[in-house]
C-alpha cells in the first residue's frame, strides 16, 4: 500500500515537473498568446474597424435630393444646377449646407458617375451652436463610382455642416443628394484580416520567448528547415504579388502618354529596344524629329520643351546620340524577357510582369541567401534568428516599391537585385563542401553576378564580395587560385569574360566607347552631358537618403511625403522618409563594435612563424568583420554616385539597400551569440526592439503605398483599391 501511494506521488511529481518545465511552460505561453491575439483581432474586426456599424445601428437616416424644394440642404451661390450635376462657377461659394435640428454624425454622398471625375476634392465644416464661425479642417476627397469613398464622419457635435468643393472653377461635381446619418453596414475585409494573421503568426512564432530561438539550425533536419523557410518564402511571395495587384500596374504601366515639356513619355522603352534588336540593330525604331536633329544642343531641357510644345514629336527619357534614339537601361532584361514574348506572341511584354518576375524570384533566392549565410557565418543561429534575418531582408531591400511602382526604370533595378542575390548564394552553395569548390555553383554565381553590368551597373559591385566568400578557400583551404583548383578557379572567372565582351561591344558600337552606357545622353528633365555638381552637395542628399524623418499624420493614409529641400539644385523626387525611417532594423549596424576582432578557434589554432607570418595573418582575418565593412563601402559608394549623378529618388534606396540588409543580418547573427552568451535579459531585449522595428516597419511600408501625391499614387491610379482601404478607418475624424 505504501509502494502504491510513492508511486503515485512520484508520478505526480513528474507531471507537476513536466507542467512547468521550459517546453510546457513556453507551449502553455504560446497557446495562451495565440488565444489572446486572435481575441484581439476579433474585437478589432467586430468593434474598431466597424465601430461607424454600432454607431449608426439605430441611427433614422434621411435622403434629401438636391433639387428638392424643402430640405436641410441649400447650395451656394458658386454652384449651378446642370441637369443632375453641379458646376463650380465661383471657388469661393462653391459649397453645399446642411442645416439640421439634431447632431450629425455621417453622412452619404448620393452621386453618380461622370467622365473624368474619379476624385473630388472637398473640405468639411462645422458651425457650433453658440456662433456664426465655420471651423473648416484639412481637405478629403470622394469618388462618385465608388461607395466607399461617399461617407464622411461628421463626429456628431455638430448640427450645421459645410462642404465645399476646392475644385476649378468650371468642374462638375456630380453628387445628387446627401443620405444624413445613414446606417453604414457591417464589413470584414480580407485583406485586413491577413494582415492581422500576418502579424499575429509574426509575434507568435517570434516573440521574445518563443521556442524557436531554442532550436538551432544543427538541431533541425533539412526537411524541417525547408517546410519553415518555405512558409516565409511563400508569405512573402504572396506579399510581393499582391502589392503589385494592388497598384493595377499590370493596365497602369503600359503605353504612351503626354509627357513633361510637350515631350511623349513611353512605358515600353523595353519592347522599343526588344523590336530593333529583333530587326537587327541598336538604336530604336522611333521617329526623329528634324528639330531635335538641329538643334544645337539638344540635351538642354528648356530649348528642347520649347520646340516640344511646338508640336515637335520628342520622347522623354531616351537616350539621343548621334541624331538617333537609343534605350541607355540595360540590354540584359531586354533579351530574358521583352525579346522572347515578343518572339512568341508579337506583343509587347507589360513591364510590371517582368519587374514581378524578378521580385519574387529575388524573394526565393533571398531565403537562399539567408540561409546560407546563416550557416557560413553565424555560429550556428537559432531559427527565430534565420527567420528574422529573412524578413530584414525583405522589408528592407527596397523591393516593396519596386513591385509597386513596375515601370520600366524598375526593370533593371528588380533585374540586378535578382541577379546579385541569386548570384551570392550560388556562391556560397559552391563552399558547402570545404574540401572542394563546386565548380557549377561558382560559376552560375560569377555569371548571374556579371549580369549586373547588362542590367543596372551599380550592381556589378557586388563582384567584391568574393574576397571576403572565397578568402578561406584561397588562403586557408586551397582549393582556389592553387593546382587542386583549377578547374573551379577557372569556373569563378570565366563568366567575367563571357558577359562582360559583349556588353563592352555593344556599349562600342552604339556610343564608341565600350564603358559608356550611354545615361549621360539621356533626354531628360536636365542636361546631363553638362551637369557637375560639387561632391560636397551631395552631404544633405546623403542624409535625406539614411536619416530624413518620416511625416506621420492622424489619418488614413497615415503617412505623407516628406519635404526635401536643397539649397544646390539636384533632380529630386518624391519620399517618405531615409532608410532609417522606413527600416529602423538597420540602426542594429551600430552592433558592429560587437564583433571580435578574432575568432576564438583561430587563435587557438595558429602558430605564427617567421617564414610564413603573411600566410598567418591573411588566415587569422576576421572574414564576418571584413565581409560587413565592404558590404558598408559598396553601399556607400553606390548611395554616394547616386545622389551625385542623379539626385534623390525613392527607387535608388534598391541600390544599396541590399548591401545593407547583409550587413545587417551578419550583425544580427553574431549578436544574438554574444548576447545569448552573456545575459538571457540583453537577449530578450534584442528581440523585442527587433519586434518592434519589423512591425513598425511592416506597417510604415504598407500605408506608404497608400500615400498621396508618391510615384504611382494609388488614389489617382486604382482609386478603388485606395477607397476600400480608407474605409477601414471610416472611425476615425
Amino acid at each position: 500500500m505504501r509502494d502504491r501511494v510513492l508511486c503515485g506521488r512520484n508520478r505526480l511529481n513528474r507531471k507537476i515537473q513536466s507542467f512547468f518545465s521550459e517546453k510546457s511552460y513556453s507551449k502553455r505561453n504560446r497557446n495562451l498568446l495565440v488565444i489572446i491575439c486572435l481575441g484581439c483581432t476579433l474585437l478589432l474586426e467586430t468593434f474598431v474597424f466597424n465601430l461607424p456599424f454600432w454607431q449608426t445601428l439605430n441611427a433614422q437616416e434621411t435622403t434629401y435630393s438636391i433639387n428638392q424644394a424643402t430640405s436641410p440642404l441649400s447650395v451656394g451661390t458658386g454652384l449651378s444646377k446642370q441637369g443632375n450635376n453641379l458646376i463650380i462657377s465661383n471657388t469661393d461659394e462653391a459649397y453645399i449646407d446642411i442645416h439640421q435640428q439634431q447632431n450629425v454624425k455621417y453622412l452619404q454622398l448620393q452621386s453618380h458617375r461622370y467622365p473624368n471625375s474619379d476624385n473630388i476634392a472637398y473640405t468639411v465644416s462645422i458651425q457650433f451652436d453658440a456662433g456664426e464661425q465655420w471651423h473648416e479642417g484639412s481637405s478629403r476627397t470622394f469618388s462618385p463610382a465608388i461607395k466607399h469613398s461617399q461617407y464622411v464622419n461628421i463626429g456628431g457635435t455638430a448640427s450645421s455642416i459645410r462642404l465645399r468643393f476646392t475644385a476649378a472653377k468650371g468642374s462638375v461635381i456630380p453628387i445628387t443628394g446627401i443620405t444624413i446619418n445613414p446606417r453604414i453596414s457591417f464589413h470584414v475585409s480580407l485583406i485586413r484580416l491577413l494582415i492581422e494573421l500576418f502579424l499575429i503568426l509574426f509575434i507568435v512564432f517570434l516573440g521574445p520567448k518563443s521556442l524557436l530561438y531554442h532550436k538551432h539550425l544543427s538541431s533541425i533536419s533539412q526537411h524541417k528547415q525547408k517546410i519553415i523557410f518555405g512558409c516565409i518564402t511563400i508569405i512573402f511571395l504572396i506579399i510581393w504579388a499582391g502589392v503589385c495587384w494592388l497598384s493595377s500596374s499590370m493596365r497602369y504601366w503600359t503605353g504612351s502618354h503626354p509627357g513633361l515639356g510637350g515631350h511623349i513619355a513611353s512605358f515600353d522603352q523595353y519592347d522599343d529596344l526588344a523590336k530593333a534588336l529583333l530587326h537587327g540593330h541598336l538604336s530604336l525604331d522611333l521617329p526623329v524629329d528634324q528639330q531635335l536633329k538641329s538643334m544645337h544642343n539638344p540635351y538642354d531641357y528648356t530649348a528642347r520643351s520649347r520646340i516640344a510644345e511646338n508640336g515637335a514629336t520628342i520622347y522623354f527619357d531616351y537616350a539621343f546620340y548621334n541624331g538617333k534614339y537609343y534605350s541607355y537601361f540595360g540590354v540584359v532584361p531586354a533579351l530574358l524577357f521583352f525579346v522572347p514574348f515578343r518572339l512568341l506572341t508579337g506583343m509587347a511584354l507589360p513591364t510590371a510582369y517582368a519587374v514581378l518576375f524578378c521580385c519574387l524570384a529575388a524573394t526565393i533566392f533571398t531565403t537562399i541567401l539567408t540561409v546560407e549565410l546563416s550557416k557560413h557565418y553565424g555560429n550556428n543561429p537559432s531559427i527565430g534568428c534565420v527567420l528574422f534575418a529573412i524578413i530584414i531582408f525583405n522589408l528592407g531591400s527596397g523591393i516593396a516599391y519596386q513591385a509597386f511602382t513596375p515601370s520600366f526604370y524598375c526593370v533593371p533595378q528588380a533585374a540586378s537585385y535578382m541577379f546579385t542575390v541569386a548570384g551570392l548564394s550560388f556562391w556560397l552553395l559552391s563552399k558547402n563542401n570545404k574540401s572542394v569548390i563546386s565548380s557549377l555553383y561558382a560559376f552560375l554565381g560569377t555569371f548571374c553576378i556579371a549580369l549586373n553590368l547588362g542590367c543596372r551597373p551599380q550592381f556589378i559591385l557586388s563582384i567584391l564580395l568574393a574576397v571576403p566568400i572565397f578568402w578561406d578557400s584561397v588562403f586557408k583551404h586551397r582549393t582556389l587560385f592553387s593546382r587542386k583548383g583549377i578547374v573551379p578557379t577557372v569556373a569563378i572567372c570565366s563568366p567575367i569574360f563571357l558577359i562582360f565582351i559583349p556588353l563592352f561591344l555593344y556599349n562600342y558600337f552604339r556610343f564608341g566607347n565600350i564603358l559608356d552606357f550611354g545615361s549621360n545622353y539621356n533626354l531628360t528633365g536636365f542636361d546631363m552631358t553638362n551637369s557637375n555638381q560639387p561632391i560636397l552637395s551631395v552631404l544633405p542628399l546623403v542624409f535625406y537618403y539614411l536619416f530624413q524623418p518620416g511625416s506621420i499624420i492622424g489619418h488614413f493614409p497615415f503617412v505623407s511625403l516628406t519635404n526635401i529641400p536643397v539649397l544646390t539644385w539636384f533632380p529630386i523626387e518624391p519620399s517618405v522618409g531615409g532608410i532609417f525611417m522606413i527600416a529602423p532594423f538597420f540602426l542594429l549596424i551600430i552592433f558592429m563594435h560587437w564583433i571580435r576582432n578574432r575568432d576564438v578557434s583561430l587563435q587557438q589554432s595558429i602558430n605564427i612563424k617567421t617564414n610564413n607570418s603573411i600566410l598567418a595573418i591573411l588566415q587569422n582575418i576576421n572574414i564576418k568583420k571584413l565581409f560587413t565593412y565592404i558590404l558598408l563601402i559598396i553601399g556607400g559608394f553606390i548611395l554616394v554616385a547616386d545622389a551625385k549623378i542623379a539626385g534623390y529618388a525613392w527607387r535608388y534606396d534598391t541600390d544599396f539597400c541590399w548591401a545593407l540588409c547583409i550587413a545587417t543580418m551578419l550583425v544580427l547573427f553574431q549578436t544574438e551569440t554574444m548576447t545569448q552568451a552573456s545575459a538571457q535579459k540583453q537577449s530578450s531585449l534584442l528581440r523585442v526592439l527587433l519586434i518592434a522595428s519589423v512591425t513598425f516597419s511592416f506597417l510604415y511600408q504598407f500605408f506608404a503605398l497608400f500615400t498621396i501625391n508618391r510615384y504611382g499614387s494609388l488614389i489617382d491610379i486604382s482609386p478603388s483599391h485606395y477607397y476600400a482601404v480608407a474605409n477601414w478607418f471610416l472611425f476615425l475624424l
